[in-house]
């Protein structure tokens, strides 16, 4: 999949927020309230990760080599 293809697929997955979709009537619970504030967090918090997943990693540091030489032993 190109990577213009997987910036349009979050384009898209942007704009389907749950707070888009289902808006809440009127008048509703602090139930619900709370319910579509977390639905709305996790979204968002879902993109996020998303896009880090997209994005390039840090190099890792290289491990030093164990070694049990007399030189290395604190004696």
């Amino acid at each position: 999949m190109g990577g213009a293809t997987f910036q349009a697929m979050k384009e898209v997955l942007h704009e389907e927020s749950p707070m888009v979709r289902v808006p809440l009537p009127f008048g509703s619970s602090a139930t619900d309230y709370a319910y579509a504030h977390g639905m709305q967090k996790g979204y968002e918090f879902a993109l996020k990760v998303l896009k880090a997943m997209g994005q390039s990693a840090p190099e890792m540091p290289e491990e030093p080599e164990a070694t049990f030489s007399r030189s290395n032993n604190n004696e």
